[in-house]
């Protein structure tokens, strides 16, 4: 009865603004995650997965708000004191509440600690079945929940000793502890993040600077491609020194080599197979085991997948550097037009008002309108990490409220409107600043957050950490709020009592935030750029101040001196095409005639093996294409030829060539 008809005892129209605002949630989420990743390229159970587990994180800061506004409103109602109004539109009972939070909250708990590690490990291990993969998931986890009880007992058994313990203390000491370890994630992601995001957004007008930081990337992109070739030549070779050994292999593990030699592109890059050394391909064929099969096909499909994101990435990274190139080139322009070799002009009426808008923005508004928000996020910054650091005097003086939402939603007489909007902003701001931190974030290649690249892996793992952040932050935001203390919110209620160790308790949420200025000075100075210069990483030092990669910059200009030529040859091949329809598709009289069908000479050369299309290539040099303007020499340009068909997801190995 509690859980059933007490959720059906609340007026139907304060529910419906609860279900219209989490339906806008999951909305988001589902954009946000297809700006990632599809069901197509992760699988069906990993998307979903992931999509609850980011929904709940991003759920939090809609449901902590209207459980605060519901209570401060039961508050006043029990007090009658004044006069309090109507609810707000969102209110919801106590009761209702606390079934919204077990739900939220015990979802994430399962999702973080659980179900997402689980579904890490099956997505990356190289074992050949589902089975095999479920039980080869269940032993990577294992060692780390046996440590994890381990401790866990310890320390529960050290708090026995000193102290009468109840199921619900227990519990307690749970939540305390992953609380800690959100509140510590949560202080280092807003010591970055409360900087930088300003900061990004002040830097982002800057056409200039952001050419320069293209430059960069070039040149750190082309070094990370080479060693992505090189990974999948030394995969490459060491499957063919498997398959030539198959013969001596027991007859089971006969399925599995033919399943990897199927995957395996084997004329990819030959002459830098012939480069790769008998110690980088090493590996050991006595006593084949499918353990070892199974290594040999999980490095076959990283180093796979690695060089086609790598390239993915390099090409996005000429097109965007191209677009700030035309930017910069066309500000001046008259006819206020963004005009290149590279854009098509539009012709239609709406076509060129879409374009008039695009160089007002690029070249106008944004400088400056991208300045003035920076700007306003950074006093938003300042305002958070003063609310941070004021948290200790809640020890010292329990009556003193100094943060900025606190002394918000205390102003008299105010607007049930403004007071949501006075607790969300905030919150949506910081949870903004902690998960932009956690999507910046790389791991080498084992997390990293692409648009449209991102694999399985990844996605889990951004699940997994969205989870750990959002409770401690909620906790965090609320005593900013200094409605932890009345301990009548629900989210409270399931908190339960956060003194039951007393080092990791009130104690630690009220002074170890006081680092986050620490952090926020560390990244104000370029301190993590620093930090991996030191450290010899440098496609991450980066910091705007350098006038970027002279090779970098010489890159872009090779690339874009290519792109323009190709566009050329396409534009005079389509018009040469179109002028031979019309010349040859009517007669004088206007008497339309058959169309000859290509020859076998151009079905070979635009369909046929790279062998035909170089012999072609070879008996019909192209004509030279104009030049464009500023390059030198007389090399005639080659014609853009159709990429090779890449092979379906699946049922192949999809490259880049």
């Amino acid at each position: 009865e509690y859980m059933g008809t007490s959720l059906l005892r609340s007026a139907p129209p304060m529910w419906f603004f609860v279900i219209v605002e989490l339906a806008g949630v999951g909305a988001g989420t589902t954009l946000l995650m297809n700006r990632y990743c599809s069901i197509r390229t992760v699988g069906v159970i990993p998307y979903l997965t992931s999509w609850l587990g980011w929904f709940c994180s991003f759920s939090v800061a809609v449901v902590l708000t209207f459980d605060v506004a519901s209570t401060m409103h039961d508050r006043c109602e029990r007090a009658a004191v004044s006069p309090c109004g109507p609810p707000p539109l969102n209110y919801l009972p106590h009761a209702q509440l606390v079934v919204l939070w077990n739900f939220f909250y015990w979802t994430s708990f399962m999702m973080t600690w659980l179900v997402a590690p689980l579904q890490q490990s099956f997505v990356e291990t190289g074992e050949f079945t589902f089975w095999q993969k479920c039980w080869q998931s269940f032993k990577e986890n294992a060692l780390f929940y046996v440590v994890a009880a381990v401790a866990g007992g310890i320390l529960l058994g050290v708090v026995m000793a000193t102290s009468k313990l109840s199921l619900r203390a227990i519990i307690g000491i749970t939540l305390n502890i992953a609380n800690v370890y959100g509140l510590f994630m949560l202080v280092c992601a807003l010591g970055y993040a409360l900087v930088e995001v300003p900061r990004q957004v002040w830097y982002a007008g800057n056409m200039e600077r952001e050419l320069r930081w293209c430059a960069f990337k070039a040149d750190t992109m082309l070094q990370k491609i080479e060693d992505a070739k090189s990974e999948l030549a030394t995969a490459v070779v060491i499957v063919k020194k498997v398959e030539a050994a198959q013969q001596n292999f027991e007859p089971g593990l006969l399925r599995y080599v033919a399943e990897i030699v199927a995957k395996t592109p084997m004329d990819f890059e030959p002459r830098m197979q012939s480069y790769i050394t008998p110690e980088e391909s090493a590996i050991e064929l006595e006593n084949m085991t499918r353990g070892r099969l199974a290594g040999v096909h999980r490095r076959l499909f990283k180093a796979i997948f690695e060089i086609e994101i790598t390239e993915m990435q390099y090409k996005r990274n000429l097109e965007h550097a191209f677009f700030v190139q035309d930017v910069i080139k066309n500000r001046t322009n008259t006819d206020h037009m963004l005009r290149s070799v590279l854009r098509t002009p539009p012709t239609s009426e709406f076509g060129k008002k879409i374009a008039l808008i695009e160089w007002w923005w690029y070249c106008r508004i944004a400088p400056m309108g991208l300045r003035v928000i920076g700007a306003f996020l950074a006093i938003c910054s300042i305002l958070i990490v003063w609310s941070q650091t004021m948290l200790f005097l809640i020890a010292y003086h329990p009556n003193t409220i100094m943060s900025i939402p606190g002394l918000l939603i205390r102003i008299p007489n105010l607007d049930q409107f403004w007071l949501q909007m006075f607790m969300m902003l905030p919150l949506l701001y910081i949870s903004w600043c902690a998960y932009y931190a956690l999507f910046k974030l790389q791991i080498m290649t084992y997390f990293r957050m692409i648009p449209h690249c991102t694999n399985a892996n990844s996605v889990l793992f951004a699940a997994a950490y969205l989870t750990r952040l959002a409770t401690p932050m909620c906790y965090n935001y609320l005593r900013m709020l200094r409605q932890a203390d009345q301990r009548d919110t629900a989210f409270s209620n399931i908190m339960g009592d956060m003194n039951v160790l007393p080092f990791l308790g009130e104690s630690f949420n009220n002074f170890f935030p006081i680092f986050t200025i620490c952090l926020c000075v560390f990244s104000m100075f370029h301190g993590y750029s620093l930090l991996l210069k030191w450290l010899d990483v440098p496609q991450f030092a980066y910091s705007g101040d350098e006038q970027g990669s002279s090779a970098g910059s010489q890159l872009l200009s090779r690339e874009r001196d290519r792109a323009e030529r190709n566009a050329r040859n396409n534009e005079s091949s389509a018009a040469r095409a179109a002028a031979s329809s019309i010349n040859s598709g009517k007669s004088e009289s206007g008497r339309v005639i058959e169309l000859a069908l290509p020859s076998d000479d151009d079905l070979a050369r635009l369909t046929g093996s790279a062998a035909q299309r170089t012999r072609y290539d070879a008996e019909n040099p192209p004509d030279t294409a104009p030049l464009p303007r500023g390059s030198s020499g007389a090399a005639p340009a080659r014609p853009l030829q159709p990429p090779p068909p890449r092979p379906r997801p699946g049922g192949g190995i999809s490259l880049f060539d």
